[in-house]
């Protein structure tokens, strides 16, 4: 069959792509290349939220502090929508203090945490925003709403209600000896410099804020510049 018995090929139409099929291809292409770039930006953020050299760098330019307090690990940094630092209490191992820790009551059979401290740049439980909640201290007597650190007067009060306490499972065991989760107030402490936009408030989470003294609380902000006296 020769050429001449197709006729003058030149004038069949030629097949159109929808412009909508185009569109909708480069969106496709678009979408694919943003959640790539997306993935790996949340990867990364992720990585160094669980970095603690980053973060206590992090922290250092949130709320300067001169050395690290003794016994707390960092945990993690969160950045979204607001400032948070995530420590706990791990005791002194380079000292091999271990009554301390055993005192303390830091870590369980089981391995859970029994005291935390969250540094926030927000007053995430809204423990300020009312009436302060005394906290009664380790050989005190009667609740306290202030504590003196480092030359400063600084608030403090136990978070309350349904949705400022913190479930956990700090040991206990039902009948059946199966763990169970038990709610704890925090001790929040102000720690907002004098004039400052944006709060910072220290939530202190322990198994038994009854066992907390004073002087702990002082020992754990001492390395940070809280006041004139440090």
């Amino acid at each position: 069959m020769s050429d001449d018995d197709w006729g003058d090929i030149s004038q069949v139409p030629s097949k159109q792509r929808s412009p909508l099929l185009k569109f909708c291809g480069i969106g496709c292409v678009v979408m694919l290349a943003l959640t790539m770039v997306g993935g790996f930006w949340i990867y990364r953020e992720i990585q160094r939220s669980f970095d603690p050299e980053v973060q206590w760098a992090e922290l250092d330019a949130f709320l300067p502090h001169d050395e690290r307090p003794r016994g707390w690990r960092m945990e993690m940094g969160w950045h979204l929508g607001f400032e948070m630092y995530v420590l706990t209490w791990r005791g002194d191992v380079n000292d091999g203090d271990d009554e301390a820790a055993a005192v303390s009551e830091l870590d369980g059979a089981d391995g859970d945490v029994k005291m935390a401290a969250w540094i926030a740049a927000r007053d995430i439980f809204g423990a300020f925003e009312g009436p302060s909640q005394g906290w009664t201290p380790a050989g005190g007597e009667d609740p306290i709403t202030e504590i003196e650190i480092q030359g400063r007067t600084l608030r403090v009060s136990l978070t309350s209600g349904e949705d400022s306490s913190f479930s956990a499972n700090w040991g206990g065991e039902d009948e059946e000896g199966l763990t169970v989760d038990e709610e704890r107030p925090a001790l929040a402490i102000d720690l907002t410099p004098a004039g400052a936009k944006t709060p910072i408030v220290l939530y202190w989470l322990h198994e038994d804020l009854a066992l907390l003294a004073i002087e702990d609380v002082r020992a754990f902000l001492a390395p940070f510049h809280i006041g004139p006296d440090r």
